[in-house]
Parts: C-alpha cells; structure tokens; sequence
C-alpha cells in the first residue's frame, strides 16, 4: 500500500505485504499483520495478535484486549518503548555488544490487558 490504509474488520484478519503511508488497522477478532511498515501505524484488536515484521516507521500504537504483540526492529535503529501489559511478558532483544550510530528513531506505544509483547532484531 503506498497510501493511506484504513482497514475495520468485525471478524476477520488484516493482512498488508507492504506499507508506505499512515494506516490505521482494527479488528473485533482477527489478527493484524504487516510485512514491510515504514509508515505510521495504529492497530486495535480486541481479539487478535499484531505481527509487524519489519518497522522502519517513525511512529507504533497498538492496543489488544486478549492478543500478543510482535515487533522486528532493524539493526542501527533507536528504539522510545513505551509498554504495558496487565497480565504478559515483554520481551526484548539483548544489547547490541558493539552498538553502531542509529540510522533511524522509532517511537513504540504498547498497551495490552492479555498478551505478550515481543520486539525482535530482523
């Protein structure tokens, strides 16, 4: 999509290959996934994990009822996390033992009530 994506689902998954713009992505119940997401992203599921595989994107806000969070975030990037979850793990990647100048800032806001978040290097 190299547009602007506004997808509501009721019950249903949301699936986008790649994203270039701002999207805002919702579902009742279904999952969310993004292949390749440089643009901003919103996503709210209320029963549903949200895989983003791969985020350049300046800007994350997800909220899940009942659904895991997971993140692949590039080498050289600086990651704001801003993370909560009632009854989950966050989990994230270990230090970079000879961390590099960041290319890229990236502002990550998660809030769960039941599910986990998982930020990974890709």
């Amino acid at each position: 999509v190299d547009g602007e994506a506004i997808c509501v689902t009721a019950s249903g998954s949301i699936r986008i290959t790649r994203l270039m713009d701002r999207a805002d992505l919702s579902t009742a119940s279904g999952d969310v996934t993004v292949g390749e997401c440089a643009g901003i992203v919103h996503c709210a599921t209320l029963s549903g994990n949200v895989r983003l595989e791969k985020v350049t994107a300046p800007s994350v806000k997800v909220k899940s009822m009942s659904g895991g969070v997971r993140l692949g975030i590039p080498p050289r990037t600086r990651l704001e996390l801003d993370a909560e979850s009632l009854s989950g793990k966050v989990r994230l990647p270990e230090p970079n033992p000879r961390p590099e100048p960041p290319e890229r800032e990236i502002s990550v806001k998660v809030r769960l009530v039941s599910g986990d978040l998982r930020i990974e290097r890709v």
